[in-house]
């Protein structure tokens, strides 16, 4: 719902929605697989530095979500 009526986005499409906790040591990634939505729960050790924040979206590159994965293992 937060995709879809906040982002004017389509949780569907196959894109990946990143949500980080206010304390910046959190992540859910939402993402649909094409039988089911996945979400992705990943707790940080320390806090990722994030990007700015535009229109209240902050969009990520794809190495930027890759180190964001990677992060801490």
């Amino acid at each position: 719902m937060l995709v879809s009526e906040a982002f004017g986005a389509n949780p569907y499409d196959g894109g990946l929605y990143v949500f980080r906790s206010k304390r910046r040591d959190r992540v859910k990634i939402l993402t649909w697989d094409g039988s089911g939505l996945v979400l992705y729960y990943k707790r940080i050790e320390g806090q990722f530095t994030w990007p700015p924040i535009k229109e209240g979206v902050m969009p990520l590159s794809h190495a930027q979500l890759s180190v964001l994965l990677d992060y801490a293992c």
